[in-house]
């Protein structure tokens, strides 16, 4: 090939399904509407609905943290007999400060992981408090995983527990990280404007610090959907991040995450307060939105299955996320992704506002030469040009690749990941 540099890509760089059913993506024409209940002349006194969260344990995994361990030099107050070049130990710097620290002990020689559940900083009797390495699949000795932990927590309202796995790994430098993966939640059933929804609380377990509201994500789906598992990281935009005000399906809320009782287990409730405020409309012209999240400060905007004209709060937001599904292919968007879309501006004086986001998605891959080596880069996006993540595909279908010169196919493989 004597130009290496003329490279057409015309086949599909990586090994994904066709995106190209997730046609004519997500356009957004903002507009102010001062019809409607926004401007009636009495305003009825403000609705409030309370749902109490009870606590839930699922075998899935709701989320993941990574903490780095504190090393201990000095013996707690009391220790099981271990050999002293065989064990590590440490506090967990859990749930925002000292107080929640938990003193642990790990046996590396023996598999077992000796936690301080009653924080007397005795490691001898909590026998709730010993648990062993569970061989599972990408677990050693050296990276051993605990399964099925009770983790308390110490509220100003009360003693709460999470349900997780500890999994500890040695890295260099004596630095002891250890990762937690969360397998509860708290959830309620509400009923809103005659939609049921099952609501609930993840609860960052590693940095509740200050309000909890600040630690703490919302899960906001149909009841109907009560029993599907979700994951705070998958994409879904089923889980939120918490906002002080909601407004979902036409509907405004304050929204508040208060404790449930005071003293003994403490658990959370959720109050709903209607609010009213000035509303624009939003034209949609697209397919396949599953759900489309927009945020403005500390108020964020649920839209479901969007079509036509939608209202909303004015405001000027940011594309918090989206998610968009065609039978059995998903694709999403998050902040976390390199391109940010602009924001949607909605506002009486301003002239509507266009957003483009979504579909149709493009397989896109750029070329470099580095030497005698070629660098291919992929990337899956929209018609903004913003970046999305495909649901479901992960590292087990290596990418492909196609080359072509003159119209004719000169080579084709695959890659491997790394």
């Amino acid at each position: 090939m004597k130009q290496p540099g003329v490279i057409n890509f015309l086949k599909q760089a990586v090994a994904v399904p066709p995106v190209a059913l997730l046609t004519a993506g997500l356009f957004l024409v903002a507009a102010v509407s001062l019809r409607g209940a926004d401007d009636a002349a009495a305003t009825p006194a403000p609705e409030v609905t309370v749902v109490t969260l009870e606590p839930q344990q699922v075998d899935f995994t709701v989320a993941s943290f990574s903490v780095y361990a504190e090393r201990e030099t000095t013996a707690f107050a009391k220790e099981p007999a271990l050999r002293r070049d065989r064990f590590v130990r440490g506090r967990l710097p859990i749930n925002g400060g000292a107080t929640n620290a938990l003193a642990f002990l790990w046996d590396t020689d023996a598999g077992k992981l000796y936690l301080d559940l009653n924080r007397n900083l005795n490691l001898t009797d909590d026998p709730e408090g010993v648990f062993t390495w569970a061989h599972e699949r990408g677990s050693s000795s050296a990276n051993p995983s605990f399964n099925r932990v009770p983790l308390p927590l110490l509220t100003p309202a009360g003693r709460r527990q999470e349900l997780v796995d500890l999994r500890f790994w040695n890295l260099a430098g004596n630095q002891l990280l250890c990762t937690v993966t969360l397998h509860s939640f708290w959830q309620g059933k509400v009923n809103l404007h005659d939609e049921e929804w099952r609501v609930g609380i993840v609860e960052n377990v590693l940095t509740q610090t200050g309000a909890k509201e600040n630690a703490s994500w919302l899960l906001l789906r149909p009841w109907a959907e009560r029993n599907q598992a979700f994951n705070t990281d998958d994409g879904s935009l089923r889980v939120v991040p918490f906002a002080r005000v909601l407004s979902v399906h036409d509907h405004t809320y304050g929204l508040e995450l208060l404790d449930a009782t005071p003293g003994g287990n403490a658990g959370f409730r959720l109050q709903f307060t209607e609010q009213r405020p000035l509303r624009g409309e939003i034209q949609i012209a697209g397919n396949f939105i599953e759900r489309l999240t927009l945020t403005k400060a500390s108020e964020l905007v649920v839209l479901d299955r969007p079509e036509g004209t939608v209202r909303v709060p004015v405001g000027d937001y940011n594309i918090a996320g989206v998610w968009l599904k065609n039978g059995g292919a998903e694709a999403y968007r998050d902040a976390r992704q390199a391109m940010l879309a602009p924001s949607l501006h909605v506002a009486v004086a301003a002239p509507p506002a266009v957003l483009s986001v979504g579909g149709p998605l493009t397989n896109s891959v750029t070329a470099g030469r580095r030497g005698s080596m070629l660098y291919l880069n992929y990337q899956l996006l929209g018609v903004g040009r913003e970046t999305y993540t495909r649901m479901g595909v992960g590292r087990t279908v290596p990418p492909a690749f196609a080359i072509f010169h003159g119209g004719h196919q000169i080579a084709t493989g695959q890659f491997e990941f790394g």
